[in-house]
C-alpha cells in the first residue's frame, strides 16, 4: 500500500518540521501552507524526503477545502504512478502541523484499512471495528474520528464538506464513511505507539481567533441541517 501525508499548517515552523521528521522516506507529503508568515521553507535536513509544498492563502482558513487539496492531489499522484492495470490501494494521513508520530504509525493505519476492509482509520481509546450504520456512528467522545490525525482510504473517494469550514468537517467525513461507505475503524495502538503519539496545541488555534471561534457555531448549525442531530 502506497501511503500519502497532508499536513496543513500556519505559522509553525518548529512543529512542522518536528513533525516532518517523524514520517518516514517512503510516504509522500504535501504540506499545505496556509499563509504562514514567512511563507514555509524546507529545511535542507528534510529535502531527502518526498516533501511538496503548497501555498494557500485564504484566511480565515476553510480547512475541509485544504483536506481536499491534499487528497486530490494523492489521487492524482498515485493515479501517474500506476499501469492502467494496476489497482493497487493507497492510503491518505491527514494530519495537524502539531502532531507527534511513533514509528510503524503509517503501516498500522493501512493495515487496519485493509484487515477491516473500512474507508477511514484513526487511533482510538477503545479497539472497536468500525460503525456501519448511523446509530452507531458517534456512540461516545472516545470513538469519535480524531480531527488532527486520521487516514482515508484512496479509492474511497471521501472528499470534506466545505461547507463546514472549520469544525465538524472530521464529524462529516465520518458520517459519510458509515452511510455510505465501508465505515471506520478507531485503531487500539500498542502501549509504546499511544504513548509516543502526541498532539500538541489542540484548540489553541481556535480560541486564538474570534473569526474560528464564531466559525465554529456555524459549522455545528450546518452540520446539524445535514445530518439531523449533533455528531457529540
Amino acid at each position: 500500500m502506497k501511503h500519502f501525508a497532508v499536513i496543513p499548517t500556519h505559522n509553525r515552523p518548529d512543529d512542522l518540521y518536528m513533525l516532518l521528521r517523524t514520517i518516514p522516506p517512503y510516504v509522500d507529503v504535501l504540506v499545505i501552507d496556509n499563509a504562514s508568515t514567512p511563507p514555509v521553507m524546507l529545511n535542507q535536513d528534510i529535502v531527502g524526503l518526498n516533501v511538496q509544498v503548497h501555498r494557500d492563502e485564504e484566511q480565515p482558513p476553510n480547512l475541509s477545502r485544504l483536506w481536499n487539496v491534499g487528497l486530490a492531489w494523492a489521487q492524482n499522484t498515485q493515479r501517474g504512478a500506476q499501469a492502467p492495470e494496476e489497482t493497487d490501494e493507497w492510503a491518505v494521513t491527514i494530519l495537524n502541523d502539531d502532531v507527534v508520530l511513533p514509528g510503524g504509525f503509517f503501516e498500522l493505519m493501512g493495515d487496519e484499512l485493509l484487515t477491516h476492509d473500512v474507508d477511514i482509520a484513526f487511533p482510538g481509546s477503545v479497539g472497536l471495528r468500525c460503525y456501519l450504520n448511523w446509530d452507531n456512528a458517534f456512540p461516545g467522545v472516545g470513538l469519535r474520528l480524531t480531527g488532527w490525525c486520521f487516514t482515508v482510504r484512496g479509492s474511497s473517494g471521501l472528499r470534506a464538506d466545505e461547507s463546514l469550514r472549520w469544525w465538524c468537517g472530521d464529524d462529516d467525513l465520518q458520517a459519510q464513511a458509515v452511510t455510505h461507505g465501508r465505515g471506520t475503524v478507531a485503531v487500539l495502538l500498542p502501549k509504546n505507539m499511544a504513548a509516543a503519539l502526541r498532539h500538541k496545541h489542540p484548540d489553541e488555534s481556535t480560541n486564538a481567533s474570534p473569526e474560528l471561534r464564531a466559525q465554529t457555531a456555524l459549522d455545528m448549525t450546518t452540520f446539524v441541517k445535514k445530518w439531523g442531530q449533533r455528531p457529540w
